[in-house]
């Protein structure tokens, strides 16, 4: 074959391959359009800070279950804007209010306990401190063992 009929003959198999993606009039049949929206930029999820009240009970294990301790001063450094104490009622209990998500540690003092499973150190006149997760509305209770 001739470098003019080579020529011919690609050029014949060329317009076979148009025309067979033609509609017959000569013309490209349209391709149906996709409508792929990009999806939208993720967005970091924003932290949701709940503002709610820490609250428990002060209590020590004895043969007759669950006591609550009285007079127990319960002090938390960040608690509702900061340097919040306050002291166990007859029933043991605390409680601080305008607490925002976090995680707190609260420092326990009371004359002749010491506190069951401390998470800091004890410091003059502190029993140690506990961490308190809070959560919105969070009760968080508090175990004490007599020296």
């Amino acid at each position: 074959m001739t470098g003019t009929r080579r020529t011919a003959a690609l050029g014949a198999l060329f317009l076979t391959v148009l025309t067979s993606a033609c509609n017959g009039g000569g013309r490209f049949l349209p391709t149906s359009p996709t409508s792929q929206t990009p999806p939208p930029p993720v967005t970091p999820a924003t932290p949701v800070i709940l503002i709610g009240t820490l609250s428990g009970v002060v209590f020590e294990v004895t043969s007759a279950g669950n006591a609550p301790v009285e007079n127990v001063q319960v002090y938390c450094d960040a608690c509702g804007g900061g340097h919040a104490s306050t002291y166990t009622d007859g029933n043991g209990a605390y409680s601080f209010s305008d607490v925002q998500t976090a995680v707190y540690p609260l420092w326990v003092a009371k004359q002749g306990y010491d506190l069951a499973q401390p998470t800091g150190r004890a410091g003059t006149g502190w029993l140690g401190s506990i961490n308190a997760e809070v959560n919105g509305d969070t009760r968080f209770d508090i175990e004490l063992v007599r020296r």
